[in-house]
């Protein structure tokens, strides 16, 4: 049998960073440094990467997710840019425009369109 899901009341943000050039020419092996301050606002969950001489590197794919929550999305955003302020390396990208309000607008526009 199947666990019943519970969900929280509450608005969530995913942020990905991912290495430059990510979707047609990503860069590949470049070091991604986290720091553990992430932790007081976010949620990181890696994806594709590598655990090369104690060091992460990144693949040609999503490195990792950064996830907050929080009463709005503006608030769970602010906290997923805080928390991105913890992680670097160099050749990553970061769409800093994820569930900014101009970026949820365009979206509902468009969808409105196709309807």
């Amino acid at each position: 049998t199947l666990s019943p899901v519970a969900f929280r009341k509450e608005a969530s943000v995913c942020k990905y960073v991912v290495p430059l050039g990510y979707g047609s020419n990503p860069r590949k092996d470049t070091t991604l440094l986290i720091d553990n301050q992430f932790s007081r606002t976010s949620d990181l969950y890696y994806a594709a990467v590598n655990l090369l001489d104690g060091k992460i590197s990144t693949t040609s794919s999503r490195a990792a997710a950064l996830v907050s929550c929080g009463d709005t999305i503006n608030e769970a955003e602010v906290k997923c840019e805080e928390a991105l302020t913890h992680v670097s390396g160099d050749n990553i990208y970061v769409r800093h425009d994820i569930a900014k309000p101009d970026l949820i607008e365009k979206r509902i526009k468009n969808m409105e369109k196709i309807r």
